[in-house]
């Protein structure tokens, strides 16, 4: 009997939110689906707003160790957004989520101010805002991130490229589909014997609404779709990669 093939899925909150919300317990995100496939034994590393660097991170310091068959890893979309507040601040809101002193409640109180629709609008429409990491500190996160596993691991690297963001959140965010092909392109480039790239672009072309129908998050149907092409190119490399190397 074969040995599960065990993989580690990297990731922002693509990957385990739906829109529209859950409604069923068998509506499943893509993730859900490969971890119960029989075979495929799966954990999870996601964090809301992940960036490159945040999946760097973690690379370093809890996925080299751990030897898995195959690294899912779906980031880029919150790389290229335009940001309106420093990203210390971000990352101080995410450890802290609830105030409790004064203090934490004014920084709250800014936080929110800085990250409203409408602020957020009006800095990107005027250029006042950047990407949270430009293509070319993206592109070496990335490589790092493939460095890193394919030398200390015999691990097999899959890439999700994101789709293009709805009018919706182009309003909100303005240049971000006109950024994100430098993006795309990064992870394209990341191709090789070890290191796939499933392109969401392609893949949801013809269906857009139906499978991302908030504008950044997939659908049940949309997470469907990714599932089903993920296994194949699982499929493809992850199991031959992982039982020659155990032979």
């Amino acid at each position: 009997m074969e040995k599960p093939l065990r993989i580690a899925i990297v990731g922002d909150s693509t990957v385990e939110w739906m829109r529209p919300y859950r409604n069923h317990k068998d509506q499943l995100t893509y993730g859900e689906r490969l971890m119960r496939k029989e075979g495929y034994d799966v954990d999870f590393y996601i964090r809301p707003g992940m960036t490159s660097h945040d999946a760097l991170v973690m690379t370093w310091q809890e996925l080299m160790g751990k030897f898995y068959d195959v690294y899912i890893f779906s980031v880029g979309i919150n790389d290229c957004v335009p940001r309106s507040y420093p990203k210390a601040m971000a990352d101080t809101f995410n450890r802290t989520l609830i105030p409790n002193t004064l203090s934490q409640k004014i920084f709250f109180l800014f936080y929110r101010l800085l990250t409203a629709t409408k602020i957020q609008k009006a800095l990107s429409r005027f250029r006042l805002s950047r990407p949270w990491a430009s293509p070319e500190i993206f592109s070496k996160n990335l490589k790092r991130i493939c460095e890193i596993l394919l030398k200390e691991t015999d691990g097999q690297v899959i890439f999700v490229a994101p789709p293009p963001v709805s009018e919706r959140v182009e309003n909100i965010l303005h240049g971000v589909n006109a950024q994100l092909p430098k993006y795309l392109s990064v992870i394209r480039k990341l191709k090789s014997e070890r290191v796939d790239v499933l392109d969401l672009g392609e893949l949801f072309a013809g269906g857009y609404d139906k499978w991302v129908p908030e504008g950044i998050h997939y659908s049940a149907k949309g997470h469907r779709k990714v599932f089903e092409e993920m296994v194949g190119k699982i499929e493809s490399f992850g199991r031959e990669g992982a039982y020659s190397c155990a032979e």
